[in-house]
């Protein structure tokens, strides 16, 4: 189902670094009609930036990760970024190396 069309959307990225070098990336652009926004996506990160510099980071499950953000866009963009992060850590597709 389509509302339209957009030229530009603004979006928030999330980039994750582990010690190695890897880069593991996710954006958002977040759910006008739920009231999501840029701006509250990047709210909602920052307020758990913590959690994400720190060395358990990758230790982060999907449990884990929706206790500390509501369902949307936020918990979207790092949950993205860290699937990619581990894949890049791995050398595989994201999932395959899931199990």
């Amino acid at each position: 189902m389509s509302r339209g069309a957009e030229a530009a959307l603004d979006v928030v990225v999330v980039m994750l670094t582990d010690a190695d070098g890897n880069v593991g990336r996710g954006e958002a652009a977040g759910v006008d009609y739920d009231g999501e926004t840029v701006p509250l996506l990047a709210a909602q990160i920052e307020a758990i930036r913590p959690a994400l510099e720190t060395d358990d980071r990758l230790a982060l499950d999907p449990s884990t990760l929706a206790s500390l953000l509501p369902a949307g866009g936020a918990r979207n963009a790092v949950d993205c970024a860290l699937w990619d992060l581990n894949a890049k850590r791995h050398r595989a597709a994201s999932g395959s190396w899931r199990g």
